[in-house]
């Protein structure tokens, strides 16, 4: 368990980090999960997550780019996403974790836990 609480601090620091990169839209396709995906498919999804309202795509114009105008239900059928699933579920459980891991840490370091009264 020390292992969770000596990496809080960094953890905290990444995720600040990746909060700050998704609100100014920085952001990469490196992982092996997106090696697959085509370019139209990036490409709308940057421009989905475009940071300036005014410049990112409604659902319309959405609908009109070229990966789904491209995209053919015998194409969305021959893609398993099963992996993709089981690679989801495996996040969440380690996401669970960690915040449970986060909790006993702060109650071992004393800050304890409050309870919420109505006013």
């Amino acid at each position: 368990m020390s292992y969770w609480v000596e990496d809080i601090p960094s953890q905290a620091k990444k995720k600040r980090d990746i909060f700050r990169n998704i609100i100014r839209a920085k952001f990469d396709f490196p992982h092996k999960c997106w090696s697959h995906v085509s370019d139209d498919a990036k490409s709308l999804i940057r421009e989905l997550l475009t940071a300036d309202p005014n410049q990112r795509l409604n659902a319309g114009q959405a609908l009109q780019s070229r990966w789904i105008q491209g995209v053919s239900g015998d194409i969305l059928a021959k893609n398993d996403l099963s992996a993709t699933s089981e690679e989801l579920k495996t996040f969440n459980a380690k996401l669970k974790f960690q915040s449970v891991a986060r909790v006993v840490a702060l109650v071992a370091a004393g800050g304890g836990l409050r309870r919420a009264t109505a006013t």
